[in-house]
């Protein structure tokens, strides 16, 4: 039997993006569509680890090509399209290890860069448990007919008690990366690396390191966290401060957070803040 999923978000700030997802799934199988991107996907279970093959392609705003950050300032960009098929597993070991690997396969479409394929492959190592968890990545793209090493980590930690801290560290260290392959900083919302108070995918990034704090409470099912960002990149620190909150009851659930940055270097007349809203209806 099939089931349906829906999830509804929007980033509000100087530069406003909406988010729509509807999923079915039926067993192993699921249909999607992301905003912009749909996606084919089975997810095979397997005895001690999983799989996954997808065929998948996004239209015209891939990569936030259209909407870049230019001196403190949302700009009018170029449109980005891609479609490629993707696929991996992972196997569990014991004490919450687990090892991997993925590729893909891809070909864009750009109005602002020459089109090309983008073939990529990573190996993953990580650690998995309700208040823990950590993986470490290292692959290589290639992009067209450049050759981009990459080597990517995250580590994310909460207790699991009524009130506690909310640590979360990411880390990136590449090579010869242009912007289809430059990772996204900046924004409240899940899908960049998180930085308050900065807009969606602000910051094109080859190598940074990222570091968010805080404390929060959480209830059966309220959580609310204040956190502090910092990132650091292109020989620059950036910082932003928010409050992340959410609620889930049953298959719903409403997340909320806003976050603000004064130190984050603006144009005139561009507020330093973003929000982020969302609520779905989740797979039972």
């Amino acid at each position: 039997m099939w089931t349906l999923a829906a999830f509804l978000g929007a980033d509000i700030s100087p530069s406003p993006h909406g988010v729509l997802t509807v999923e079915g799934r039926r067993d192993e199988l699921s249909i999607g569509l992301y905003t912009d991107t749909l996606q084919v996907r089975w997810d095979p279970q397997l005895e001690r680890g999983r799989a996954w093959l997808a065929v998948r392609g996004e239209a015209a705003v891939a990569g936030v090509f259209p909407t870049p950050w230019v001196d403190g300032a949302p700009v009018q960009g170029g449109y980005a399209s891609y479609a490629g098929v993707e696929g991996g597993a992972q196997r569990y070991l014991r004490d919450g290890l687990y090892v991997g690997g993925e590729a893909h396969a891809r070909y864009w479409v750009l109005t602002e860069l020459p089109d090309r394929p983008v073939v990529r492959g990573q190996a993953m190592f990580g650690f998995w448990s309700e208040e823990i968890q950590a993986e470490a990545r290292a692959g290589v793209d290639l992009n067209g007919a450049e050759l981009s090493p990459h080597l990517t980590g995250a580590f994310k930690a909460r207790p699991d008690r009524p009130i506690g801290p909310r640590l979360e560290l990411r880390a990136a260290l590449a090579d010869n990366q242009d912007d289809v392959l430059k990772t996204r900083v900046g924004g409240l919302n899940p899908y960049v690396v998180p930085l308050a108070g900065a807009g969606w995918g602000e910051f094109w990034v080859e190598d940074y390191v990222a570091a968010r704090a805080g404390m929060g409470w959480r209830g059966d099912a309220l959580r609310v966290d204040v956190l502090a960002d910092l990132v650091t990149f292109d020989d620059r620190n950036a910082t932003g401060v928010g409050l992340d909150a959410g609620w889930q009851r049953g298959r719903w659930s409403v997340d909320g957070a806003v976050g603000w940055s004064p130190w984050i270097e603006r144009a005139d007349g561009v507020a330093p803040w973003t929000v982020w809203l969302a609520v779905g209806r989740g797979h039972p």
